[in-house]
């Protein structure tokens, strides 16, 4: 099943996105985690199929609920960024949708780039030039090159939660998160905040500029049903 978790404006306090997050419930083992299923499905090659059902599921959800400006993202697999022919299956399932492209988002982590750059790079080219839009995952934690900012299609870079978790006490993290917004402000790429979970953790991102905020202290993923109220309370909160 899908779950999502809301994405907030640090300005404006608005749900600007959710990211989506497969999750699996075993009638025998119960609930299984990513890091567990998901190297699973790239063993069986599952991952391709069952990537296209994610696409497909948010695409509808988007459409069905009649959802307008919120941006769903879409974590990649190593496999699937080598998969010319995925791009093809979101060139058509949005095209049918007539859902907006730039709502669908898909997120690579550092570890993909380090494997095959090139490939990555094309694959991400391509998505690009549908519309949507590509954000760089766990940033700050592994081997990122500014390079590789300059060359791939990146809109939104996700400053990891081992940054962010202690910025409120910790300076030499903060210092380095700092340093982060500042890059990101340079290269016109925006920058979400993972693994928010206090206030004052929420204080010192909104002081240094950040933009945007997922974790805990807002939501935790939402199942399909209550990401809809999310966005009704929201909504109604607007117009109140």
């Amino acid at each position: 099943s899908l779950q999502y978790q809301p994405q907030i404006s640090c300005l404006t306090g608005v749900t600007t996105g959710f990211e989506t997050l497969m999750r699996w419930n075993n009638k025998k083992h119960g609930e299984i985690q990513p890091d567990i299923f998901v190297p699973l499905l790239e063993e069986t090659g599952l991952i391709y199929s069952v990537g296209e059902w994610v696409v497909s599921q948010a695409v509808d959800f988007i459409r069905v609920n009649n959802i307008k400006d919120v941006i769903f993202s879409i974590n990649l697999s190593a496999l699937q960024c080598n998969d010319l022919t995925f791009v093809n299956y979101v060139r058509n399932t949005i095209a049918s949708s007539g859902i907006d492209p730039s709502q669908i988002e898909f997120e690579i982590t550092e570890s993909l780039l380090i494997k095959d750059f090139d490939k990555t790079k094309l694959l991400l080219d391509e998505m690009h030039s549908i519309g949507c839009t590509i954000a760089l995952d766990d940033f700050g934690t592994g081997y990122t090159s500014m390079n590789y900012l300059a060359r791939l299609p990146i809109d939104i870079i996700k400053i990891d939660k081992a940054l962010v978790h202690k910025i409120d006490v910790n300076n030499n993290l903060r210092s380095i998160v700092m340093a982060i917004v500042t890059m990101s402000d340079g290269l016109g790429i925006r920058n979400i905040f993972e693994g928010v979970e206090t206030m004052a953790v929420l204080a010192v991102i909104k002081k240094m500029g950040g933009e945007v905020i997922q974790g805990f202290l807002f939501s935790k993923p939402l199942s399909a049903h209550n990401a809809v109220k999310w966005l009704d309370s929201v909504d109604t909160a607007k117009h109140a």
